[in-house]
């Protein structure tokens, strides 16, 4: 009888160990050049016995909800080597080299994902109970032109209204830059204006009432939007926004 255990693990940065199979770096940028278009990775099985090991890269993309996109990217990197075994204790490098052209504009993003896939080692002859354990790990991979940066704004702050009811502000982040960037220490102020009766009022948002935003990596040319609570008289005045945030990537 053979019995199938399947472990997934995401890890996005830093190295990750999880499970006896280790991953180092989960991060790298390429350059489109000659000189920075080769990178390496390490694996290591640091398990009691010998382990299969797949790599791939797919595309990534990010829709305006924040789900991420994923196709197969093999045409656009050279892996070597793709698939390894690896005995206890032993690791390997792994050399991506990136293949498209010198002559981008905007930043690609990539997924580099790492798997021990499910292969039996075990004599099956023995007739012992055979378990095969998976363990993935998703890393990220930049294509960045020289002198890329990111450029988030506030490009949109709309109210919204239920017939007559006003119900929230439309608040949209844009990176309209060319390399991607995560707001940290954000916060959005709201001031509120009533010429009329010289009211003046302010809101502030913080991490907390802003997780659309806050420590979302926003990839070059992509955006996300989120409806936040404003008080509810605040219907005929106008409304400035203003951004302060610290960019990392």
């Amino acid at each position: 009888m053979k019995r199938f255990a399947a472990f997934v693990a995401v890890a996005l940065a830093g190295i990750s160990t999880l499970g006896g199979l280790s991953l180092e770096p989960l991060n790298q940028t390429f350059i489109p050049t000659q000189a920075g278009r080769i990178r390496t990775f390490r694996v290591v099985n640091t398990q009691g016995e010998q382990i299969a090991v797949r790599v791939r890269m797919l595309t990534r993309s990010v829709d305006d909800s924040g789900a991420e996109v994923r196709g197969d990217a093999s045409g656009e990197f050279l892996v070597f080597p793709s698939t390894l075994t690896l005995p206890s204790g032993t690791g390997q490098a792994i050399r991506v080299q990136w293949l498209g052209s010198e002559e981008i504009d905007t930043e690609l993003s990539y997924r580099i994902v790492v798997e021990q896939v499910p292969v039996d080692f075990q004599d099956q002859s023995t007739g012992g109970v055979d378990i095969t354990v998976i363990f993935r790990y998703i890393g990220s991979v930049y294509v960045t032109p020289p002198g890329a940066k990111p450029d988030l704004v506030l490009a949109e702050a709309v109210r919204e209204f239920n017939d007559t009811e006003l119900t929230g502000m439309r608040l949209r982040m844009e990176n309209r830059g060319n390399a991607h960037g995560i707001p940290d220490d954000l916060f959005i102020r709201l001031e509120y204006h009533e010429e009329q009766t010289g009211l003046t009022e302010s809101v502030e948002l913080g991490p907390e009432e802003l997780p659309a935003f806050y420590g979302i990596n926003f990839l070059a040319g992509t955006g996300r939007t989120q409806v936040v609570d404003i008080p509810s008289h605040w219907k005929l005045g106008r409304v400035e926004p203003t951004v302060r945030y610290r960019i990392i990537q």
